[in-house]
């Protein structure tokens, strides 16, 4: 008997093409490459992302480079709301669903969240979790369905450049952390 295996390899994600987002993405989605494959980024920022918070002590994770601007709890917190609803979305649109999906106002996500009465490791947990479950919708996702359009917070958006933000929020926000959160990074 004669047994044949076929490996069947997932389309790597392409992508988005700059109409299939609204432009407040763009500042987002233009700090990645388009050579960059999505599923290694995501690999690799989880990370990056765990070397970067994981030392930090329960202090550190309180600071706050200026009164009114988010804590590093807060601002994991958000990293992890805004994944989690982002391939909600991409989920929702690439199984067809044609009802307009909601925005979210991030502020008063992280409000009501309570962040800050959480342990940073328990955030940075969540966003492992998160990550990790992210990464394992992808290859779910057919290929044929990463271009499909739906509408989320009023605009049209596409399967995959749902995706690419999720990354690319990260990267703008590791910015942030890195410029203006230095000080409680050196207090690891």
């Amino acid at each position: 008997m004669l047994l044949v295996f076929v490996i069947v390899q997932k389309s790597i994600m392409t992508f988005p093409d700059q109409t299939e987002y609204q432009n407040f993405y763009h500042t987002y989605i233009s700090k990645v490459s388009l050579e960059e494959n999505l599923e290694e980024l995501l690999s690799t920022q989880l990370t990056e992302v765990t070397q970067l918070f994981g030392p930090l002590t329960e202090k550190s994770w309180g600071y706050r480079y200026a009164e009114g601007k988010w804590s590093l709890k807060e601002l994991v917190g958000h990293l992890v709301d805004a994944e989690h609803i982002m391939m909600y979305r991409a989920l929702s649109i690439a199984r067809g669903e044609d009802q307009a999906l909601p925005g979210f106002d991030h502020n008063a996500y992280v409000e009501a969240a309570g962040f800050d009465q959480m342990k940073g490791a328990d955030l940075l947990n969540a966003f492992s979790t998160c990550r990790q479950h992210t990464l394992a919708l992808l290859p779910l996702i057919p290929h044929d369905e990463e271009t499909r359009m739906g509408n989320s917070n009023g605009a049209p958006v596409s399967v995959r450049a749902l995706c690419w933000i999720v990354p690319s929020h990260v990267m703008h926000h590791l910015g942030v952390v890195r410029e203006r959160y230095s000080s409680a990074l050196d207090q690891k």
